[in-house]
């Protein structure tokens, strides 16, 4: 029995280990020492991703599927949010372990720990079938892991990280789709990393998920080449993962490239997408934490010298390519600091539409942990002597360099107190443990003896000194000393806001956190996404704050002043944040719904001056772009909202005269509305606006999201993971068979 279970344990110990270094770095996550415990960072993980992670679970548990979301920006295409990662198997998966109850914090950190053993996961198994060595494979899983670039910002913009993880699997499938020796495997590695490619494309960061394209077309180019495939049968391989890869993603996609149309990114150009990393952030190579608080271009020192002298064993050809990926995407990150990002820009489809061009620095992580897993494999090699002794030489020469670094910076830190002397501490720290880490290197290459010795020492401290190094820089990174329950406390204020049950809206200024208004179930006119809706945003840029607050039912303001512009009263003081928070009610708050009885015609930028003129009357006229009849009248009509929610809003109408019902409501395409159940047009008004024509006397309109590109998209992402799952289940059928 054991025999037969030996060669399965033996397969299952790496991923063994690297879930016991997974548990040890992130320890004080799921410690149950309340004193010792911590939470990842507040910041875009708590006010985005938990947020609306928070509001897509509790609305799978009632059954139903978060199209929109009433409780932030007025009014936001939840699922049409690519980053709302609403059809990640993952995402579900965490909803289901975390049950009906609710959503908790600790919960999504979970999520993100595991995502971090799967990247280690993947990649090793990668590097384990390319490299043909398993501790060179663990050297290259621990890099990419625990590095500098996963551990950094992708834990809190938690998309990243989990579109970046399946990076790995992705490139092993292409590896076997073109250099597996059988036809039949083959096909189903194309399948399997078309389904893969989906679900990074579904894991919400279509930035990285295009890097991962653009890098596993690369990869099986170079494959293609090396294995003398031919190129209609390389392009077949190509043809079948991106037409899986789209159409099995398609219900993510298609409604997020519709919003993406019609949001505030659509109007970015060169300059406000051309950022990236400054020069002098080369330094964190060697000195993490020199130039900012995370330091994603670092690999470890020992892993960056294997990479880097990866070229002189004899896996020169791979290292050399991996070399050049890590150098490319290296470029790339620094943004518009270098001309490679203007070339991608004009002439290489999908680099014109992201900002942030630091995020290919996840693509050179990758690149190095490979190229040092490269490295190992030649130094393990029988004939390595010279190659230890030029790395030894190397070290020696950073120890020196080094320690003169040392003396400047302690030259400096002891004039610290004089005029202008700059603060070199943190400087000063990372240039010693460096120069500890090349000494300890030194003294680990010594040691290197060839493996016929039978000597297992020497590659265990290999890992052991990059798990220490790795460890000891990016282990404290994104967390905060605090308990996880309180990164999304809210005020107490808001329990005023919660209990009146009046239909409007509050502004918080930006004081609250993100897309608290998920989590309070109070809607907000803020809220946190890369995406808004364009017209919306040119209406709040347009006017003051006052107008904004008539247009768009605010009742409520959250400040840190004492006084509003407008007649309010305070029914809350809360101390937060550093200051004191005032929760004032405005005295004549705008209504939900009105009746105008008169429209003009005007383009949105007419429209935009006009009601930014405070002689406009918001609600007795309406500016919308196409002629609407209506009876002009000075007659009040009678508005009652008898159903409320997400995507169905009812509104039951007593018109004096033909007029434009007017709903504090952004437009956005998917809306549909019905008078006394039969469909009438939907009239964009006030430039963001949604509005109906009703004729005189009483009716019924009922208005509903039913967006066509996402019923679209799940049409064809069913058919393609159906079509996809039948041909590997019957590949495996075959294969158990034979």
């Amino acid at each position: 029995m054991f025999d037969r279970l030996k060669p399965v344990l033996r397969g299952a110990a790496p991923y063994g280990f690297l879930g016991l270094l997974c548990a040890a770095f992130f320890w004080r996550i799921w410690t149950p020492s309340a004193i010792d415990r911590a939470s990842f960072a507040a910041g875009d993980f708590s006010g985005q991703f938990y947020a609306s992670a928070v509001y897509q679970s509790e609305r799978l548990w009632q059954g139903q599927l978060p199209l929109w979301n009433p409780y932030v920006y007025s009014g936001h295409p939840f699922l049409a949010d690519v980053q709302s990662a609403s059809f990640y198997p993952p995402r579900w998966i965490t909803i289901l372990l975390a049950g009906p109850g609710g959503f908790t914090y600790f919960a999504l950190e979970m999520e993100a720990i595991a995502h971090v053993f799967l990247a280690g996961a993947f990649i090793f198994a990668f590097a384990w079938r390319v490299l043909k060595d398993r501790i060179a494979a663990l050297v290259a899983a621990i890099v990419f892991a625990f590095g500098g670039y996963l551990t950094s910002y992708p834990i809190l913009q938690l998309a990243i990280l989990e579109t970046v993880t399946w990076l790995p699997l992705l490139l092993l499938l292409v590896d076997i789709a073109f250099t597996s020796a059988r036809a039949g495997s083959r096909s189903t590695a194309s399948v399997g990393a078309g389904l893969v490619m989906a679900i990074a494309l579904l894991a919400g960061h279509p930035q990285t998920a295009l890097h991962m394209a653009y890098l596993a077309l690369l990869y099986g180019v170079w494959r293609a080449y090396s294995q003398r495939t031919g190129w209609r049968e390389a392009a077949a391989r190509f043809a079948v993962l991106g037409l899986i890869g789209l159409g099995a993603s398609a219900a993510q996609w298609l409604p997020s490239l519709e919003f993406m149309r019609l949001s505030t990114r659509s109007e970015l150009g060169y300059d406000a997408l051309a950022g990236g990393f400054a020069l002098r952030d080369i330094v964190q190579m060697l000195l993490p934490g020199t130039t900012g608080a995370w330091s994603p271009l670092y690999v470890g020192l020992v892993p960056l010298l294997l990479a880097v002298f990866a070229v002189l064993g004899d896996g020169k050809r791979l290292a050399f390519f991996w070399l050049a990926i890590a150098l490319g995407a290296f470029v790339l990150s620094l943004g518009g600091a270098t001309f490679l990002y203007n070339l991608l820009y004009q002439w290489v489809p999908g680099f014109n539409l992201f900002r942030s061009q630091e995020r290919a620095a996840g693509i050179m992580s990758f690149a190095l942990a490979i190229a040092a897993g490269i490295g190992f494999v030649a130094l393990r090699a029988q004939d390595s002597q010279r190659l230890a002794g030029l790395m030894r030489r190397a070290l020696g020469w950073l120890v020196a360099g080094l320690v003169l670094l040392a003396a400047v910076l302690f030259a400096l830190w002891q004039a610290a107190y004089a005029r202008g002397a700059p603060d070199v501490t943190t400087a000063l720290d990372r240039t010693v443990f460096a120069a500890f880490l090349a000494l300890a290197s030194i003294g680990w290459l010594k040691l290197r003896q060839p493996p016929s010795t039978g000597r297992p020492l020497w590659p265990a401290l290999a890992l052991a000194l990059i798990v220490f190094d790795l460890f000891t820089t990016n282990w404290r990174t994104d967390l905060e000393p605090r308990l996880p329950e309180l990164q999304a406390a809210l005020p107490g204020l808001l329990d005023t806001v919660r209990a009146d049950a009046d239909l409007a809206r509050v502004d918080d200024r930006g004081w609250l956190e993100g897309n608290w208004g998920n989590l309070a179930h109070v809607q907000s006119v803020n809220g946190a996404s890369p995406l808004v809706i364009r017209h919306y945003a040119r209406v709040r840029d347009a006017l003051t704050k006052e107008r904004e607050w008539e247009l768009f039912n605010v009742k409520y303001a959250i400040i840190d002043q004492d006084s509003l512009s407008v007649p309010a009263e305070v029914v809350d003081s809360r101390s937060g944040l550093g200051r004191r928070l005032n929760l004032f009610r405005l005295a004549d708050p705008a209504p939900r719904v009105w009746m105008v009885h008169r429209a003009r015609v005007m383009d949105d930028d007419s429209a935009l001056a006009a009601l930014a003129d405070v002689a406009f009357d918001l609600h007795r006229e309406a500016i919308v772009a196409e002629p609407v009849t209506v009876t002009e009248s000075s007659a009040g009509s009678s508005l009652r909202v008898s159903t409320y929610g997400p995507e169905r809003i009812v509104v039951d109408v007593d018109a004096s005269a033909a007029g434009l019902l007017m709903l504090s409501e952004l437009d956005y395409p998917g809306w549909r509305a019905t008078l006394d159940g039969a469909e009438t047009p939907v009239v964009r008004a006030d430039v963001a606006l949604r509005s109906v024509v009703v004729p005189v006397g009483h009716h019924r309109v009922e208005m509903v999201f039913q967006p066509s590109s996402v019923w679209i998209g799940v049409g064809i992402s069913g058919v393609t993971c159906f079509a996809g799952l039948i041909v590997l289940a019957r590949s495996m059928r075959r294969r158990h068979e034979r």
